[in-house]
């Protein structure tokens, strides 16, 4: 999740706290709250009308009216600072949105003058950075043909490099933090891989998130699901899923799929349970 859908949450959040303590704040009585300390303890008075008409009311023998007081009162600051958060993180917001640039690849090959050479210079950049990051390969685990499997170049998908937005330990860029959390893991237990390759088959043609070996020379499709919550996304990654199915790719066979749970995080135990489970 990026920090403009972080903050819309946030603000959606308090937008609905704040319209509730003013529904609520409506309800309460129009007069404020005063206490004074005696020596037999304190007073409680209510107060209303404007200053310099102000009227006092000892209110100390009911509770229910103090109670009120005491609630509004803290409602009427709750308000203030709700709205003041509000401002708050519109104005970051803005910035946010308006300056903010984030030094990544994608980023930078934008600020790139060469308009008409655009892509040739997105994709000469990036395969150096990927290219000089080398991924750790365990080389005792696999075997010959796996290991120039992981060194050869591939047919990698072009589609929306934009996105491509976190880069690896080892230089290689993907679409989501979750996806980083994978791929290092592979770099942790040496295993090689590749992202978003373009595979066909009997005429279908389809772009798995990653492609892995295990340690017996089988491959297999690394799907992650990471927006289980969003109704679009997550149709889109069953008709995937369906596709698979059609191609052979099926789980208790040659497919593994993880997902984000509905907050939007990542279960690290699981990834790894996979990965010993699967492919070491």
């Amino acid at each position: 999740m990026d920090f403009n859908e972080i903050v819309k949450k946030d603000l959606e959040f308090l937008r609905k706290q704040l319209a509730g303590s003013k529904n609520e704040l409506a309800k309460l009585p129009k007069e404020t709250l005063w206490i004074e300390e005696r020596k037999k303890g304190e007073l409680f008075f209510s107060v209303s009308g404007d200053k310099g008409e102000r009227k006092r009311k000892l209110i100390s023998k009911d509770p229910d009216l103090i109670s009120k007081l005491v609630r509004k009162e803290y409602l009427v600051n709750e308000v203030e600072i709700i709205e003041r958060d509000i401002e708050t993180l519109e104005k970051m917001k803005r910035i946010y949105t308006n300056g903010y640039v984030e030094p990544v690849a994608a980023n930078v090959i934008k600020t790139i003058n060469k308009a008409r050479h655009r892509n040739t210079y997105e994709k000469y950049c990036r395969s150096e950075v990927e290219r000089a990051g080398k991924p750790p390969i365990d080389y005792k685990r696999y075997s010959k043909e796996i290991i120039e499997w992981a060194l050869a170049d591939y047919n990698r998908s072009d589609y929306r490099p934009e996105d491509l937005r976190h880069r690896s330990s080892h230089g290689l860029f993907v679409r989501s933090k979750s996806e980083i959390t994978i791929v290092e893991k592979y770099y942790e237990y040496k295993i090689p891989s590749r992202y978003e390759e373009v595979i066909e088959r009997d005429g279908i043609r389809v772009i798995p998130d990653f492609i892995v070996p295990d340690r017996y020379g089988n491959f297999w499709i690394w799907e992650h699901c990471g927006m289980p919550n969003n109704p679009e996304y997550l149709a889109r990654h069953k008709r995937k899923i369906e596709i698979y199915e059609k191609m052979g790719i099926v789980p208790w066979k040659n497919l593994i799929v993880t997902y984000d749970n509905e907050y939007g995080s990542i279960d690290v135990k699981i990834i790894e349970a996979e990965i010993k489970g699967k492919l070491l």
